[in-house]
């Protein structure tokens, strides 16, 4: 239980002689048996060597960038890099026109 009253499902584990600390979800709205299964996955990763916390961090920058990942971000910086690069109006205008 956390001092606010909180309580979270967590797992306190070793890695690289540091103890590490990894919730896998806040009592009631984590049932036992998602947090079991999570309990699990991690414990196998790290049977495998693998930090679970380290590769939890690694899917979110994943996601993260995924989602940001779009045709028109990348579209957009396309133009803006052509605009700093001084190139014609008449050029730009057209690529805007075709993104």
């Amino acid at each position: 239980m956390r001092p606010n009253g909180s309580k979270l499902w967590q797992l306190r584990y070793r890695s690289i002689e540091k103890e590490n600390i990894l919730s896998f979800g806040e009592y009631p709205h984590v049932a036992l048996t998602d947090a079991r299964r999570r309990h699990d996955d991690a414990k196998r990763l790290l049977a495998s060597g693998t930090n679970p916390a380290a590769k939890r961090r690694q899917e979110r920058v994943v996601a993260v960038t995924a989602a940001r990942t779009t045709f028109s971000l990348v579209a957009n910086e396309f133009i803006e890099r052509m605009e700093a690069n001084d190139v014609a109006d008449a050029t730009v205008v057209k690529k805007r026109w075709l993104l």
